[in-house]
């Protein structure tokens, strides 16, 4: 999903070129593809979330277990 959004944002430099060469056409996605980066952004931050809550946290008594 992430690497959907490389078409629509290299697309989305034609607005820049158009503000040095006004005859450049330019495609307005630059919004769609940084609406898809913000959505793909927020999927990975909730499976981060989730897979810090399954991680097994050590307790001091298993750390003094392998010290022996």
């Amino acid at each position: 999903m992430g690497l959907a959004t490389v078409p629509f944002l290299i697309f989305g430099q034609s607005e820049l070129l158009a503000t040095v060469i006004p005859s450049t056409s330019t495609w307005e996605v630059t919004p769609v593809g940084f609406i898809i980066w913000e959505i793909w952004l927020v999927v990975i931050g909730v499976f981060l979330i989730k897979a810090a809550n399954k991680r097994v946290a050590l307790n001091l008594q298993s750390l003094q277990g392998m010290g022996r």
